[in-house]
């Protein structure tokens, strides 16, 4: 799996404030279990020892974060999108979502780190959590299909948000790759 014996000792026991989400889905494969369910199951672990996140965010206040409820349904209208658009030479920024569509993996209230991809030239992985945003709106959600015109997300919760969200490539203006959360334990 790539991670040293010791590593997986410190997150067995607590001894680390969590995990990535790509580390939580290869402990989830390996117990064959939904990586939702895994990361329930770990939360509440972390929570009851008094942890505060559910990975090992490196806090670093150069990181620009914003309130945007990228969560909350199929699409939000951006209200800081010139200033999201403005820091994008950083290369990384959090937004604090709002919203149960991608519950329970990234809870509501979560502050989710992104790093952005050039999605005209990078290549996009099926399967990952992204920001994507379309004029004014934005959203995140799962990739779940990729095509040279359009792409097709889905929300974590699909009870509540059954409908894929289509995109048409070229109406893409923005993107963001998923990489790190930071969970406050009084939210759950």
């Amino acid at each position: 799996m790539g991670l040293s014996a010791i590593r997986i000792s410190k997150i067995e026991t607590s001894e680390v404030a969590g995990i990535y989400p790509s580390t939580a889905r290869k402990l989830a494969d390996l117990f064959k279990m939904q990586v939702e369910k895994f990361l329930l199951e770990l939360s509440a672990t972390k929570i009851e020892d008094g942890e505060q996140s559910l990975s090992n965010p490196v806090e670093t206040p150069q990181i620009p974060e914003f309130n945007l409820a990228v969560a909350a349904g199929p699409w939000t209208d951006v209200v800081e999108v010139g200033e999201l658009h403005n820091r994008m030479n950083f290369g990384v920024f959090r937004i604090k979502i709002g919203g149960d569509s991608m519950e329970p993996m990234w809870p509501n209230g979560s502050r989710v780190e992104f790093k952005n991809v050039q999605y005209t030239t990078e290549p996009l992985v099926e399967g990952e959590d992204y920001y994507v945003q379309v004029d004014s709106l934005a959203t995140f959600k799962r990739l779940e299909k990729l095509t040279p015109e359009e792409m097709v997300f889905r929300a974590l919760n699909k009870k509540k948000y059954p409908k894929p969200f289509v995109v048409r490539t070229e109406a893409v203006i923005q993107m963001a790759r998923a990489e790190n959360i930071i969970v406050d334990p009084r939210k759950r």
